[in-house]
């Protein structure tokens, strides 16, 4: 039994031996021997030769003309196009190469969907052309069967090529209409909606908004009585939707009633400018619970876009606005006055200036600060600053509140054009105060907020 299976061990790595030897000594297949994965190179043209191209199939015809270096819709006029993507024609016939041959001698071409071709023709300025054929897809979807005019072998193009070789008229409509905007300078936005307007410019240098600076960089100039800044984690994703608008698609080239779209009458508008153009884009009805019409000023299409492209951009001015009643840099400050219930408590901030003891260095300025005058801690006194200028609005004001303050705070300044700013609070209802700033009252704030901040002075220690 055991010499029995002995053999059968040894016959088996002689199995195995051999094996081996024919694995290692068979020569490997190079291209050289015809790998069936070789590209075949199809069209060689000089691109700038090509000054032509006409493409047919089931949606009809395009025809291109090149004109001063520019390419021109010719079968349909007053369209403009996307060079970029005519480049990408021209670049497919001037290097055509086919993954593989699937036929030398094909007997039907029904079969790869060559008997009614779409066909695309490039016409070179010596009147030559060159025709390429594209059939179906393969079964698995990565590429077109496809031929070239006077070769009767069926080729393998890549998905790329045949797409290209295809296009339509709204393949190579220009639909980059509304980057002419340069993000990085957009200095002005206007959005209106239900005929109401938010306005906001971004801020010059110290923007005389008689506030402090605000992250943002941008104020907001409407809908309220005066100028305010912008809260920029609000702001933030606006700007971001701003530039990322886009074409989903083209609905008519030259609307003649823009009533059907809903454009005579637009739902929103949103006006854009940087430091040398303007888009103004005015929308019109739902197309469908996903896109809506909309029109450029000074284009005469109507396109549409993904409603989801507006999420960001349905707000109310209150969404942005910076909620602060009033803030200011303690540096810009000398005085502040606060008068309630019949008293006035009064902090003031002096400074000196000690000069530099070694030549070259900067003088020193020195700041004392007083609450109703009595020396006051500098932490301390900075943390107390925080809680007065810290007052933040909660609704905007929606009636006419008379002007009769329960409290008045007033900054004396040392910078700007308003050396004093004044803000009163006014009762609205039991529950808030109306803001006024010279002589409007845009928002609300809790009486409890005011209430908090005045305790935390008369208890300052």
């Amino acid at each position: 039994m055991k010499k029995r299976n002995l053999i059968i061990l040894l016959v088996l790595l002689a199995v195995l031996a051999a094996s081996y030897i024919y694995i290692s000594k068979r020569p490997s297949k190079t291209k050289d021997q015809g790998s069936d994965t070789q590209a075949v190179k199809l069209l060689e043209l000089d691109s700038k030769k090509i000054v032509k191209i006409n493409i047919k199939n089931k949606d009809g015809i395009l025809e291109l003309e090149k004109k001063n270096d520019k390419w021109a819709l010719t079968s349909e006029g007053g369209i403009n196009i996307d060079q970029n993507i005519v480049d990408t024609i021209v670049s497919t016939f001037s290097a055509l190469n086919a993954d593989k041959i699937v036929s030398s001698n094909p007997g039907n071409l029904g079969e790869y969907g060559l008997s009614s071709p779409s066909s695309a023709t490039a016409i070179l300025e010596d009147g030559s052309e060159k025709v390429v054929y594209v059939g179906d897809k393969t079964p698995d979807g990565n590429n077109y069967y496809g031929m070239v005019k006077g070769d009767p072998k069926v080729y393998l193009l890549s998905s790329a090529d045949g797409q290209h070789l295809m296009y339509t008229v709204a393949d190579i409509r220009n639909k980059d209409i509304l980057t002419k905007i340069d993000s990085e300078k957009l200095n002005y936005i206007k959005i209106v909606r239900n005929n109401k307007t938010i306005e906001l410019k971004k801020n010059d240098e110290k923007a005389q908004t008689g506030q402090a600076q605000l992250d943002s960089g941008w104020n907001i100039t409407q809908p309220y009585s005066r100028v305010y800044g912008t809260d920029s984690e609000k702001l933030s994703p606006v700007l971001d939707a701003l530039g990322k608008l886009t074409v989903s698609d083209v609905v008519e080239d030259k609307a003649s009633d823009l009533g059907k779209y809903g454009l005579d009458k637009p739902s929103m508008e949103i006006m854009q400018k940087d430091d040398k153009n303007t888009l103004d884009i005015y929308f019109g009805k739902d197309v469908d619970d996903s896109y809506i019409y909309f029109s450029v000023k000074g284009l005469d299409g109507v396109y549409k876009m993904s409603k989801s492209n507006l999420d960001a951009l349905n707000i109310k001015p209150f969404d942005v606005t910076a909620k602060f009643a009033y803030i200011v840099s303690i540096d810009d400050v000398d005085k502040i006055t606060i008068e309630s219930g019949g008293k006035t408590d009064t902090a003031v901030l002096t400074r000196t200036t000690k000069k530099a003891e070694k030549s070259g260095d900067k003088d020193e300025v020195v700041t004392t600060y007083t609450l109703n005058g009595k020396n006051a801690d500098e932490d301390k006194f900075k943390d107390l600053y925080q809680k007065i200028i810290g007052l933040i609005v909660d609704s905007e004001n929606d009636k006419n509140v008379p002007q009769k303050p329960e409290v008045k705070i007033t900054f004396f300044l040392n910078k700007g054009t308003n050396k004093q700013v004044v803000t009163e609070y006014c009762p609205y209802n039991s529950d808030f105060y109306a803001v006024y700033r010279d002589g409007k009252a845009d928002f609300l704030i809790s009486r409890d907020k005011v209430s908090s901040m005045i305790n935390a002075v008369r208890n300052f220690k």
